[in-house]
């Protein structure tokens, strides 16, 4: 307890600095204790990284929960530790890399891809996930005590008979596994990995052939595939009958001379909802790109969205963002379930 003088000493602001500092202090030791009551052996505590409750919730009363970087014989891992709750009920990844081994080296066996990369996630996923409590020290005690094991992989030019024969009991009762094959193999050489394994995201698609999503027992399967036009390529699910053509529109538009890629032509065979993922050749800050439409039946032309997103040089992005040309996409839906199906064709292009 800081008394009032001291309060009165240094204000306010200062005591609240002092408490905050004492908060990781706390979370240190305790998370200290942890290891050595689990593992048996005394780590060394080191950075504190707090969380807080909420944005609303104010600066000073951060601190009584986050993780703490450990290190231990030149290991680097980390503790999930609260100050509300007890020693025992902390959690850890010091078996982070022991576990990811033992999850991945089998899958990469099978399907005889020693190349291929993985992104495994288990137990509490706070802070970018695998932490485990007090009572999983073992591979055997991850597969049996925890929920579903989620493993995403990426690859290039799989053979899909051996995903059929892949055997993932040794993963548990209910593993989710998602396998993704690209076309381009700079993908996976780049250590690209989706962090989903049930869903391509619209920036996937672009350069996936094929995923495999296994839950319950059973594998799902989808193939996808692009139509590269001039100034526009389309992508989108391979097996829903899409056909993208260039189409010729005899009108005259206000915007052609804004064009920057030709007219085509987008149908679909299935009465299924989908979407077809559309990404523009040339985009950047400074040049605003949008979708026109022609409608066949009106003979009339209008914008169905705003400017289209421009996605190039942020921080974070994958390691293929710069070489890949495509950092704008925006989908369009071909056909809606929502009581009725329109399944018209649509005509666009995109305008500058």
């Amino acid at each position: 307890m800081i008394s009032a003088p001291l309060i009165a000493a240094f204000g306010l602001g200062s005591y609240l600095l002092l408490d905050h500092k004492n908060y990781q202090g706390r979370l240190r030791r305790m998370a200290v204790e942890y290891v050595k009551r689990k593992y048996g052996f005394r780590a060394k505590a080191g950075r504190v990284g707090t969380m807080s409750i909420g944005w609303l919730e104010p600066k000073w009363h951060k601190g009584k929960s986050g993780y703490v970087e450990m290190s231990y014989e030149g290991k680097t891992f980390y503790v999930r530790a609260s100050l509300r709750a007890r020693t025992d009920q902390c959690s850890d990844t010091y078996q982070m890399r022991e576990f990811a081994d033992r999850i991945i080296g089998p899958l990469r066996d099978s399907l005889e891809y020693a190349g291929l990369c993985a992104h495994v996630q288990y137990g509490d996923r706070d802070f970018g996930g695998c932490y485990l409590g007090m009572d999983v020290t073992s591979f055997e005690d991850l597969v049996r005590s925890v929920g579903s094991i989620e493993v995403t992989v990426s690859a290039y030019g799989l053979d899909e008979s051996r995903i059929a024969q892949l055997d993932l009991s040794y993963l548990g009762e209910s593993p989710r596994v998602g396998i993704y094959d690209w076309e381009d193999v700079r993908v996976v050489e780049a250590g690209y990995t989706p962090v989903s394994p049930r869903n391509a995201s619209d920036g996937d698609i672009i350069r996936l052939r094929d995923h495999y999503f296994y839950a319950d027992g059973t594998w799902t399967h989808r193939r996808y595939q692009r139509y590269d036009g001039e100034g526009v390529t389309f992508a989108y699910d391979a097996d829903l009958g899409i056909e993208v053509v260039p189409f010729d529109v005899e009108a005259t538009s206000a915007e052609d001379g804004n064009a920057r890629s030709p007219w085509y032509r987008l149908s679909i065979a299935s009465e299924e909802e989908t979407r077809v993922i559309v990404f523009p050749h040339e985009t950047s800050p400074d040049v605003k790109m949008r979708i026109q439409f022609y409608d066949l039946r009106t003979h009339q032309f209008s914008d169905g969205f705003g400017d289209l997103p421009y996605y190039g040089n942020f921080e974070g992005q994958d390691a293929l963002a710069d070489e890949w040309p495509y950092h704008g996409a925006v989908w369009l839906n071909l056909t809606y379930k929502n009581g009725t199906v329109d399944g018209a064709p649509k005509v666009i292009r995109i305008v500058q």
